[in-house]
């Protein structure tokens, strides 16, 4: 797996601390730390799964379909997952004429398997709002932290 999952929580998590605006390409990559054409490529994916929606034209942008809140982990891997199917075990992984590299990727896809099904199980407790509360509550602790620290 890459940073598109890291990226694509941080996006959704910056859509959802702007409810009620439009935010641009721009202003997310800004946010987010990357090229407006890497989160235009991400968007992309949440779009298809229904995460993200956007007004064209003059005024327009992007902001969350639904409530940070209805936004799970599991949700956004989904939505990649359908982007690029093969997540764990890339396509074309082994040579599919070899009788042994058959049965390693047999092994591998049984194993994978479970260890997507703990993974989804795992994202499915935290949602979007988890994020941006745990990302929020971080902001003020480090704000009294250097408060505190410009105290005589």
């Amino acid at each position: 797996m890459n940073s598109r999952f890291a990226v694509s929580v941080h996006i959704l998590t910056v859509l959802g601390s702007r409810i009620g605006q439009l935010l641009t390409s721009e202003v997310i990559a800004e946010q987010v730390n990357t090229n407006p054409a890497v989160v235009r490529k991400l968007v992309g994916a949440l779009q298809k799964a229904g995460l993200v929606c956007s007004k064209l034209g003059p005024g327009g942008g992007l902001s969350l379909a639904i409530s940070a809140s209805s936004v799970s982990l599991a949700c956004v891997y989904m939505a990649l997952k359908e982007d690029d199917t093969s997540l764990l075990i890339p396509e074309h992984a082994m040579n599919s004429n070899c009788d042994f590299a058959k049965g390693v990727l047999a092994s591998l896809e049984d194993s994978c398997g479970k260890a997507e099904q703990a993974l989804q199980a795992t994202l499915g407790q935290t949602t979007i709002a988890d994020i941006l509360a745990q990302a929020q509550a971080g902001i003020h602790q480090s704000r009294l932290e250097l408060q505190n620290a410009r105290l005589p």
